[in-house]
C-alpha cells in the first residue's frame, strides 16, 4: 500500500551491489508528420556510490542517432535565457527559429 510499487527481479543482491541505478521513463514522442524520430525520456538517479543522489534530468533520444547534442543544447540556451520559448515556438531576440 505504501511506496514503490516496482520491484527490480532478481534478488537483494542487484540493488545491493549496484553503483549506479537509473529509472529511465518516455515522456513524449518526437514526430514529423507521421515519422516518429525519437523519444523525450526522464531520467531519474534512483542510486548513486559515486556523485550525489536523487537527481533528475530530460533529454531526447533520437532513432539510429542516440542522444540529441542539438535538442541539449537548445534546452540549455532555453535555460539561460539565451533562447525565448513560447509554446512549440523559439525566438532569438527577434528571429524566430521554429
Amino acid at each position: 500500500m505504501f511506496g514503490n510499487p516496482e520491484t527490480t527481479t532478481g534478488g537483494r543482491a542487484l540493488k545491493f551491489y549496484s553503483s549506479i541505478r537509473l529509472d529511465i521513463r518516455k515522456i513524449d514522442i518526437i514526430k514529423t508528420g507521421e515519422n516518429i524520430l525519437g523519444s523525450r525520456v526522464r531520467v531519474k538517479v534512483t542510486k548513486n556510490k559515486v556523485a550525489p543522489p536523487f537527481k533528475k534530468v530530460e533529454f531526447d533520444i533520437m532513432y539510429n542517432e542516440g542522444i540529441s547534442k542539438e535538442g541539449s543544447l537548445i534546452d540549455i540556451a532555453v535555460n539561460e535565457e539565451v533562447i525565448e520559448k513560447s509554446g512549440a515556438w523559439f525566438s532569438y531576440k527577434d528571429i524566430r527559429l521554429g
